[in-house]
């Protein structure tokens, strides 16, 4: 399953739990991105939606096609707002957002990487929904 809803200034992304509807999501946000006029922010807007959802596909879902997440990208004065939620039970952001991830490992980096290239980076309380601001 994968659903788009599209219109000025939002996209919204509706898809099963796995890595092949993250391609296809990212290939919308490019478009997305194109028609907004900001696609010389493309490579940054990617690389942390990637980890984003590369994140909730397999911890959140658990790669379950069963379950479905909600991507959503709108603009909002400056900022390119990210929202994205899961099905699943949701982790302790708290602590992982405090840890040191070392760059030789081959995973843990992606919480890193988001907090890096977002002007800020917010999670409900139970985890499993995340909303990123992006300075445009």
């Amino acid at each position: 399953m994968f659903q788009v809803s599209k219109g000025s200034g939002h996209l919204d992304i509706c898809f099963s739990a796995t890595l092949e509807n993250i391609d296809t999501a990212s290939e919308e946000t490019k478009r997305f991105l194109a028609t907004s006029g900001i696609e010389d922010r493309a490579f940054d807007i990617l690389l942390v939606m990637r980890e984003a959802l590369n994140n909730v596909v397999k911890h959140g879902s658990q790669m379950n096609h069963l379950k479905v997440v909600k991507y959503n990208l709108y603009l909002k004065h400056d900022y390119l707002i990210m929202e994205i939620e899961d099905e699943g039970n949701g982790f302790d952001w708290r602590a992982s957002l405090g840890k040191k991830h070392l760059s030789t490992l081959d995973s843990g980096r992606g919480l890193a990487i988001i907090k890096e290239y977002s002007v800020d980076v917010t999670f409900n309380d139970k985890g499993n929904r995340l909303i990123l601001r992006e300075k445009i």
